[in-house]
């Protein structure tokens, strides 16, 4: 179970990071449930987030309910999704189904960096006190509307144990 933490975002960080695309690089630190939000090495803002309900461990299979671990890439941004808004991330990628196909089982697809579901916005920070998505990476949805404006398709994405 992650602590719910609060929003380290600064007032320096917003007012430098207003124009879309500032951001090259998203980090995030499982361990921490902490996602990065980067430019040039520098730390932009800091998020709590929640991951997939079985956090340790890189993801292998579908349906694992792990979070992947490795480096990838904002493949697409969705501004209509289940989960308010949503960056889809480059998983699987070559190592990841190398991986999978050892143990047999299917990588699974479409893992995102994401806000809450549909109608459960109201959560805010408290979304983060559990891990409860299927392999995701989950913000409050104020925090996913700022990553998304400031992140674009081909946007590093590392995740880290």
């Amino acid at each position: 179970m992650a602590d719910c933490k609060e929003n380290r975002f600064s007032r320096s960080a917003e007012a430098a990071t207003r124009s879309p695309g500032t951001v090259d690089s998203i980090v995030i630190l499982k361990k921490d449930r902490e996602l990065m939000a980067m430019r040039n090495d520098s730390v932009l803002a800091r998020y709590s987030i929640a991951l997939g309900k079985t956090p340790e461990g890189a993801k292998r299979c579908e349906g694992d309910n792990k979070t992947p671990e490795g480096r990838y890439r904002v493949v697409l941004k969705k501004e209509h999704s289940q989960f308010h808004k949503a960056l889809q991330i480059s998983y699987p990628d070559s190592e990841d189904r190398a991986a999978s196909k050892a143990l047999r089982c299917d990588p699974g697809s479409s893992i995102m960096i994401h806000g809450l579901k549909n109608g459960m916005g109201w959560l805010g920070s408290f979304q983060s006190a559990v891990d409860w998505t299927k392999g995701c990476i989950a913000l409050k949805d104020d925090d996913m509307d700022v990553l998304f404006e400031q992140s674009k398709v081909g946007t590093n994405v590392i995740i880290r144990p």
